[in-house]
């Protein structure tokens, strides 16, 4: 059976995915300035979480984000990451617990 006589199944169409939503919240907007921005109002290294959140009161999504929380994270995560392999932020070594890194401007 296809996808569009299986009423079980949903078409593309049909739904919306985390990536798709997270996506649409960033659209028309810098994650990479925002991250930047939030690490340099910072007093001290930061977790992904801790920016994801920030990002979120910064640009009041509240309610928009529910049941995104860690898709979000995961976003900041890997713009955090692009950020360290172009040298403009580190990650504390000795705040590192597990593979919870705490991101800071390299200065």
């Amino acid at each position: 059976m296809s996808g569009a006589t299986d009423p079980k199944r949903k078409t593309t169409a049909d739904r919306t995915t985390p990536t798709k939503r997270v996506t649409a919240l960033l659209r028309n907007r810098n994650p990479r300035h925002i991250a930047l921005d939030i690490l340099r109002k910072s007093e001290g290294p930061v977790a992904a979480a801790d920016v994801a959140q920030r990002f979120v009161a910064k640009e009041e999504l509240g309610d928009m984000v529910e049941g995104l929380n860690s898709h979000l994270t995961s976003r900041f995560v890997a713009i955090l990451d692009g950020l360290y392999k172009q040298d403009l932020v580190r990650f504390d070594q000795s705040g590192e617990v597990g593979s919870r890194r705490l991101w800071e401007i390299n200065r």
